[in-house]
């Protein structure tokens, strides 16, 4: 198993929020995700809805929803800072953030 994180002693990792609630004493020890496929799994983190209620089952698919609600901007609109880092092909013809490769966007 890769250890990853700071108070696991990795050297090399920064995880100064994960370490303090780890230090409180909740350690996260796996990770799930809704596709084993990128783009699906964005999909459906973007959005709460699982890959076959949007359309997108493989890196083929385009989220096209003519309304997609996006978490990413629930959020925004309840006041939290909401930006994109990393990997940033989401399939789809709209912005889910405002914050996207150090632009500042719209989404609407």
């Amino acid at each position: 198993m890769m250890r990853a994180m700071g108070y696991e002693g990795t050297p090399w990792a920064r995880t100064p929020n994960l370490d303090r609630v780890a230090r409180a004493g909740t350690c996260f020890s796996a990770a799930y995700t809704p596709s084993p496929v990128c783009v699906p799994a964005r999909a459906c983190m973007l959005t709460g809805r699982a890959g076959s209620s949007v359309g997108v089952l493989n890196n083929h698919h385009w989220l096209n929803l003519d309304d997609p609600r996006f978490l990413t901007w629930q959020f925004a609109a309840a006041g939290y800072q909401v930006a994109s880092f990393g990997k940033q092909h989401y399939a789809c013809p709209r912005r889910a953030f405002d914050l996207e490769g150090g632009q500042v966007l719209g989404h609407r």
